[in-house]
């Protein structure tokens, strides 16, 4: 007797997904961001160091920066000679130069101004003279030519420029002025001039990784010589009024470079920002010793020089984000 046997299929079908989950913006690989953004948590690291000895790195001290620091500026200016390029607009190139420098030396202490009348009240004498000293004065090259490789004409410009601007500004601040002692001019000439121009001479290579560490470490080198110099003025009462001043300075400098993008793009503000927003330390015959400012009117300068290599060091991260640095002239 045979037996029927029923064999039943039975077909599995995958539900498929009714909805397509999204990329989250908020899922951040933190490494990936850390990676990207290791210089400003470089920088963090070197104000760090400078405020827990600031007379180890400071000119003079067991280091002896005032030596040492000529080999992370010849790294810096040699790197931005090998990268130096042929303006493909001359034309634009130097109205871009000369926008930098007009930002640095006249938008820049204008907004200083500003920033300190509306904190006049909270601000002592001294502050305030040393608050509007800090807002004038040449460009921190090193640092402009380290996180923007092709800023060498606009950094050329500023600094030209403070040498008439920085003498003005201080016979109208305090009465009197000085010049650049030709020691001085010797100094920067070796210390700026001959590795930029070996650079030139050599073929274009990439070495921003090594250029950024010599950054980092004039940054903690020009922080502890700040905070040295005003180590007798750094009163708890002023502090924060005074950072407050500076913070609010700095990006009202670096903000109002935004305006720039509707003539020279996004990547042309944010050059002038880089280079016109950072001041440098004052070398001895700058506003600052023409007028003999007391440890207090120092702070500000103390508090600006962490600030602005922490401003740009974002403001450098966020270029690296973006594809715009073919808009430049050069």
């Amino acid at each position: 007797m045979m037996k029927s046997v029923t064999v039943s299929t039975e077909y599995s079908y995958n539900e498929e997904r009714r909805y397509t989950t999204a990329d989250n913006p908020y899922n951040i690989d933190l490494w990936k961001e850390m990676r990207k953004r290791w210089l400003v948590f470089g920088v963090l690291g070197a104000i760090a160091l400078a405020v827990i000895s600031p007379r180890l790195g400071a000119s003079g001290g067991p280091l002896h920066a005032e030596y040492l620091c000529w080999v992370p500026s010849s790294v810096i200016f040699f790197g931005a000679g090998a990268r130096l390029r042929r303006p493909r607009a001359p034309a634009k190139a130097l109205r871009l130069a000369a926008a930098t420098a007009l930002h640095a030396h006249v938008a820049a202490p204008a907004l200083a101004v500003c920033a300190v009348t509306v904190f006049s009240a909270a601000l002592h004498g001294p502050v305030i003279n040393g608050a509007l000293l800090s807002s004038v004065g040449s460009g921190c090259s090193w640092l402009s030519l380290a996180l923007a490789p092709r800023a060498a004409l606009p950094a050329a410009a500023s600094y030209t420029a403070s040498l008439l601007a920085t003498p003005l500004s201080a016979l109208l601040l305090c009465g009197r002025t000085s010049i650049p002692p030709l020691s001085e001019v010797l100094s920067t000439t070796m210390r700026t001039l001959i590795p930029f121009t070996f650079g030139c001479a050599t073929t274009p290579i990439r070495q921003e990784f090594a250029v950024r560490l010599a950054a980092l470490a004039l940054v903690y080198a020009e922080c502890c010589e700040r905070l040295n110099a005003a180590e007798g003025g750094l009163l708890a009462g002023d502090v924060l009024a005074t950072l407050l001043v500076e913070v609010c300075w700095l990006a009202l400098s670096a903000g109002a470079c935004a305006a720039y993008a509707r003539w020279w793009g996004a990547a042309g503000a944010r050059l002038i920002a880089l280079v016109a927003v950072p001041k440098a330390l004052d070398q001895g015959w700058g506003a600052a010793a023409a007028c003999r400012l007391p440890a207090l009117a120092r702070l500000p300068a103390a508090l600006a020089a962490p600030a602005q290599a922490l401003l740009l060091a974002a403001l450098h991260a966020h270029g690296d984000d973006c594809d715009d640095h073919d808009d430049l002239p050069f």
